[in-house]
């Protein structure tokens, strides 16, 4: 029974899927699905991905729909996966030939902990904006980095500053849904993985099993414009923030910024909102932090939305 499916949010993505297919082609093992999601591209990425369901070796599941972003698409895939485990892989990600055998092998040491939600591995991360040909120093975790724990304390607690690929349980995020803000098309991850990290746990596992390409105009480039341009997501992000993160410091920043970016959007509450409260502490210090945010965030909408 096949128990991986990766995942692949595909925007006009026909000149970078190539590269993953073969990585996905490469395998050591093909106990996989892999299920992309073509989010309103205008290039031939969905006649791209028929043409591979044609020849490979292994499932492929193609879905379209209208330009939503990535959050969108990522909630399309989790409500289609039947398999235990999904793993979001970017159409700019390319993964080592045993990635498949790696993450199964170790799976098999967590099914059975109901606590751990998933496994979580380092990512090498390549610049195309300087040398397409250079790869950034490779990182892993700390090695004061546990078996296990909270997702968010790699960063705040063990100082770890990459990307990471994640396959985790499907029925934990089926549990963890984004929500749906009309009109806005960019939501961090992080607002369904900060939830799940109050409930559940992660293995750190310090193997790195793929690389990504940092693309001038993607997402990592453009992530003020696209706060700024989803300002109830941005918004809903802080609160969460502010009252999931294991870090006082963390929460109190996050406090801040949420009553800062509320008043320099003028934004309102809305239901989704409603179900967070934020920390009476961190309330108060967060306060003393509004005027700096403020003026951050006024500087970066002139610099970066002028």
């Amino acid at each position: 029974m096949i128990k991986l499916t990766y995942f692949t949010p595909a925007y006009n993505a026909e000149k970078t899927l190539p590269n993953l297919y073969q990585a996905l082609c490469n395998q050591t093992i093909k106990d996989f699905v892999w299920l992309v999601v073509d989010d309103g591209s205008v290039d031939n990425t969905s006649a791209l991905v028929r043409e591979y369901i044609e020849h490979a070796d292994f499932s492929i599941v193609l879905f379209q729909q209208e330009n939503g972003g990535k959050h969108r698409a990522y909630n399309k895939a989790i409500k289609e996966c039947n398999t235990e485990l999904l793993c979001c892989v970017d159409a700019d990600f390319v993964l080592v030939e045993n990635a498949t055998e790696k993450i199964l092998n170790e799976w098999k040491n967590y099914a059975e902990r109901t606590e751990v939600a998933g496994i979580v591995t380092p990512i090498w991360c390549k610049n195309s904006m300087t040398d397409l040909n250079q790869t950034k120093e490779y990182i892993g975790f700390s090695a004061k980095t546990p078996d296990i724990g909270r997702m968010p304390e790699l960063y705040s607690k063990y100082g770890y500053h990459g990307e990471t690929l994640y396959p985790f349980r499907t029925t934990v995020l089926k549990e963890y849904m984004f929500p749906d803000i009309p009109n806005e098309k960019f939501m961090t991850e992080s607002t369904i993985y900060l939830p799940i990290s109050t409930q559940y746990k992660v293995h750190w596992m310090n193997q790195c099993l793929a690389q990504s390409t940092y693309m001038e105009g993607g997402l990592s480039d453009r992530r003020f414009y696209n706060q700024a341009n989803s300002p109830l997501s941005t918004m809903l992000f802080y609160k969460l923030s502010a009252q999931c993160h294991p870090s006082l410091i963390t929460r109190t920043m996050n406090c801040g910024c949420y009553y800062a970016w509320k008043k320099v959007f003028k934004l309102s509450e809305t239901a989704d909102f409603r179900k967070y409260s934020l920390p009476f502490f961190e309330r108060i210090l967060g306060g003393i932090l509004v005027p700096h945010y403020i003026r951050l965030f006024q500087n970066n909408i002139k610099k970066f939305l002028k």
